[in-house]
């Protein structure tokens, strides 16, 4: 089970997530992310401190959410872990497709 909790601040649109993130709560955290984040949203916010796991479906859509620019909080050595890993894969891919 997969709870998501919305709010808006003027154009930030912080997500936060408290259970699994795998299955079918992967496609609902993408459907609940790409409605939300509309065209007055210029900062997304995700705090992933309550999820308990993450399948490789989520770890796909994180690492979507970080190419688009989605900041990330947590707490956890799971967590922490996780996104640190996602975050510099997205660097790299960033800086080779600057190279290209």
């Amino acid at each position: 089970m997969l709870r998501i909790t919305i709010r808006k601040i003027r154009d930030t649109l912080r997500l936060k997530l408290e259970g699994s993130l795998a299955g079918l709560w992967v496609g609902l955290l993408e459907e609940t992310w790409r409605k939300e984040a509309g065209a007055t949203v210029q900062k997304t916010i995700l705090d992933a401190s309550n999820v308990t796991f993450v399948d490789d479906a989520g770890r796909k859509l994180l690492a979507e959410m970080c190419r688009q620019g989605v900041r990330f909080q947590a707490t956890g050595c799971f967590m922490l872990a996780l996104l640190e890993d996602i975050r510099q894969e997205c660097q790299s891919a960033a800086r080779k497709s600057q190279g290209s």
